[in-house]
């Protein structure tokens, strides 16, 4: 059992035993019971925190000493400091896992000291032996020699690195005028280290990696597009928010805190951040197929993603919807609908229907949304959960206001209006859970 479970048993150990459910001979056994597993030493954040810094620190001492005397090293020296660091990482590496010394904040500072002096290496000996390259290049072979140090010492910090450094080369790839499908391969090559360290799924080095995954796909759904069909985003990134609004909400359902639930906070902001855009015009107009590009720098038939994308990544989050509706939680509708409604927009689009119709759809449904959302966070007594629904519905009111033609006088009773409506929620709430705690 977790610990943060036994904590919870141990809150309902004296509840359970006033209420006569259990005797005090039996409250006393369960405590024994797990008193051994709650004593277990852990590592705590702070330590691997420390480890990263000095690895960190260690490593930026050493390439300021080597740029300070850089200029009077020949070129087998200068092989040799490339060397050297990845060197004493890799013993480093063998010692400790041939000692034991296996503990997680001594594992990540070494694999985020090895993983720097990869990118060291490459970088001197490129620029050693005048070997041509660019960023892209750069940042592809760093991140398949980065790869198996992931694996090979099981480290969250590595992983981040290694995601952040794939995002960053389909990018760079872009810029450069090539195509950046491959990222999904690479990307396909740490996520069986994301599913194993997953399933513990709420430990910080599981967020971490959520957390970066989740962004990381965010960009790179965009970069790897060719947006050949101007508007078809609109149907890939509704869905693909929509799978980890879904997901996230079901797999991470008993996360003690947000910052452990990063699929699900990141899929709820993207609706919501998306809703908001989708209340203007610019979204809706020249889309569809009477836009198809032909520009030099596209590739048409890499443009075959975007079609397929498009057509899954629907049908996937639809299928996690009625999924979620069979299990019972048709609160998941509120936002899980977001694709369906995206889908018919574009379809509109393709219609030549006027924006004004889509514009329509998005500000009754964002209207819904921040609605459904406050009264989901005071059914719950979730105070975070209401103030993210009124925050919906303030934007909602603030970029219509702006967006009109209204007085200054007329503004500010509707930024009165909303504060009072903030404070009067809050103060229900509060109330609310005093009752709870007295009852």
């Amino acid at each position: 059992m977790e610990n943060r479970h036994i904590k919870w048993l141990y809150r309902q150990l004296p509840q359970l035993e006033a209420a006569g459910v259990i005797t005090a001979e039996t409250a006393e056994s369960i405590r024994r019971h797990y008193a051994q597993q709650d004593r277990q030493p852990k590592v705590g954040v702070a330590l691997v925190v420390c480890g990263v810094l000095g690895a960190l620190l260690i490593g930026g001492g050493i390439i300021l000493l080597l740029a300070h005397n850089w200029q009077e090293l020949a070129r087998p020296g200068r092989t040799v400091v490339a060397i050297a660091p990845l060197l004493a990482a890799h013993i480093l590496a063998f010692w400790s896992t041939a000692t034991g010394r296996n503990n997680i904040a001594w594992r990540e500072g070494v694999a985020i000291f090895m993983a720097l002096s990869v990118a060291a290496s490459i970088a001197i000996i490129g620029q050693t032996y005048n070997v041509p390259g660019n960023l892209a290049s750069f940042l592809l072979t760093w991140m398949l020699l980065t790869a198996p140090v992931v694996y090979l010492l099981r480290a969250v910090g590595a992983c981040v690195i290694y995601l952040a450094g794939i995002t960053g080369w389909a990018v760079s790839a872009q810029l450069l005028g090539g195509q950046a499908l491959l990222f999904w391969v690479l990307l396909a090559l740490v996520l069986p280290f994301v599913w194993i360290i997953s399933r513990n799924r709420y430990t910080t080095g599981t967020a971490l990696v959520g957390w970066a995954l989740s962004i990381c796909v965010c960009i790179a759904a965009g970069v790897t597009m060719e947006r050949v069909v101007p508007g078809l985003w609109i149907v890939v990134y509704t869905s693909l928010f929509a799978i980890f609004y879904l997901v996230g909400g079901y797999w991470f359902a008993d996360a003690p805190s947000d910052w452990q639930r990063p699929y699900f906070v990141t899929g709820a902001g993207g609706i919501a951040g998306l809703s908001l855009l989708f209340t203007f015009a610019m979204p809706w107009e020249n889309i569809g197929w009477h836009s198809f590009r032909h520009a030099p720098g596209i590739f048409e038939t890499a443009a075959v993603f975007d079609y397929a994308a498009a057509v899954v990544l629907p049908a996937a989050a639809i299928a996690l919807l009625v999924t979620a509706v069979r299990r019972g939680e048709a609160g998941r509708l509120l936002y899980g609908v977001m694709p369906v409604l995206a889908v018919f927009g574009f379809l509109a689009g393709l219609r030549d229907w006027a924006p004004v119709w889509q514009m329509a759809m998005f500000n009754l449904y964002m209207f819904v949304l921040g609605a459904g959302t406050i009264a989901a966070g005071i059914g719950k007594n979730r105070m975070a959960i209401v103030n993210g629904g009124m925050v919906v519905l303030s934007a909602l009111i603030l970029v219509r206001f702006f967006d009109s033609d209204l007085g200054l006088a007329a503004r500010g009773m509707a930024f009165i209006a909303i504060g009072i409506g903030f404070l009067a929620v809050n103060t229900i709430l509060v109330r609310k859970q005093k009752k709870g705690a007295h009852a």
